[in-house]
């Protein structure tokens, strides 16, 4: 990729030299990710030479970058060198002394304190060629509360003891009380059949507004819309939708067009002789309703005729539902 890149390069006559320059600042930032990505095992040794090279031509190339494809190279290049780094330092820890010995603690030290070509023999034959106060020096630069006293030796070995971690006392449980598992759930959910009475009772209301707006107009239609319509409430109006598709389909209102829209009226229920001699026929109302759609619905309502219903404690209902099951009852004997 980066010889393709170079020949692109050699060979661009009209592009213009900030860009070929930034193009060799991309391949030069590809070179140092790859070889960091093939020189891992160097770059995490303890003495951390190779990291620290790599780090310094990174930071070089990043004096030149200017745009921000250049800067998203040399993110990627600085969270990969950090991994390395992480990983570095995990060899370092209380938990990992045999990853440095003391002989290359000394050999390092050598490295960076003895002047001359030879730092490795140089103490050996003149002990003072070791300069204990570069040692302090460099360290106490990292201390900015007070300088700190440089010393001209060293005594006792420099150990790290692994920390105790401290054991977590638990509190005990507080019991606030006994677990029970009722029998039955005491809620607001609706049963089965409370629903279906609450539908057939809606039916009802449905069909009884509508027989009694039509008889009061003098036997004329009335706008669908007025009928379902209730302004304070969506789910109602939906629920009056509903209640007047059931009622379409048992053959209690008849729909028609007409200029203002869909015209409701009342019709004569279709007995079972006429379903079986197949004069009467099935009907459906289906409707796609959207709050959007009532929104629009409550700008263009003349009247609404159905009122709005409160909801019913679950107690009521329970009695309510009682009542009508003793009535049922009665009428059966």
């Amino acid at each position: 990729m980066q010889e393709n890149e170079n020949a692109v390069l050699m060979n661009s006559v009209h592009v213009p030299s900030d860009e070929i320059e930034r193009r060799t600042l991309r391949a030069r930032y590809r070179t140092l990710a790859k070889n960091a990505t093939e020189q891992k095992d160097a770059m995490v040794r303890v003495d951390g030479i190779a990291l620290r090279q790599c780090l310094d031509a990174a930071d070089a190339e990043f004096s030149k970058v200017k745009k921000a494809r250049e800067q998203v190279l040399d993110s990627q290049l600085l969270c990969q060198l950090s991994a390395y780094g992480v990983e570095l330092a995990k060899k370092l820890g209380a938990g990992a002394a045999s990853a440095m010995s003391a002989k290359d603690l000394t050999t390092r030290l050598k490295l960076f304190c003895v002047r001359g070509v030879d730092p490795i023999n140089a103490p050996v034959d003149n002990p003072a060629a070791f300069d204990w106060e570069k040692l302090a020096t460099t360290p106490a630069a990292r201390f900015l509360v007070r300088p700190a006293v440089t010393f001209s030796c060293m005594n006792g070995p420099m150990d790290v003891q692994i920390k105790e971690r401290k054991v977590a006392q638990r509190r005990a449980k507080t019991v606030v009380g006994e677990a029970v598992n009722p029998g039955t759930m005491d809620n607001n959910t609706k049963t089965e059949e409370e629903e279906q009475r609450e539908i057939t009772a809606l039916m009802r209301t449905v069909f009884k507004v509508l027989k009694n707006e039509y008889k009061t107009n003098g036997n004329k239609g009335v706008l669908l819309a007025d009928l379902v319509c209730n302004r304070d409430s969506f789910a109602q109006t939906v629920e009056n939708l509903f209640a007047a598709s059931f009622l379409v389909r048992d053959g209690d209102i008849r729909l028609s067009d007409s200029d203002e829209g869909i015209v409701a009226k009342p019709t004569q229920k279709p007995k079972e002789s006429d379903w079986a001699s197949g004069t009467a026929h099935a009907a459906q109302f289906v409707v796609n309703f959207s709050p959007a759609d009532w929104k629009e619905m409550k700008e263009h309502v003349g009247r609404q005729m159905m009122a709005h219903r409160q909801p019913v404690p679950q107690a009521k209902r329970a009695r309510a539902g009682d009542g009508e099951a003793e009535k049922v009852s009665k009428r059966k004997k």
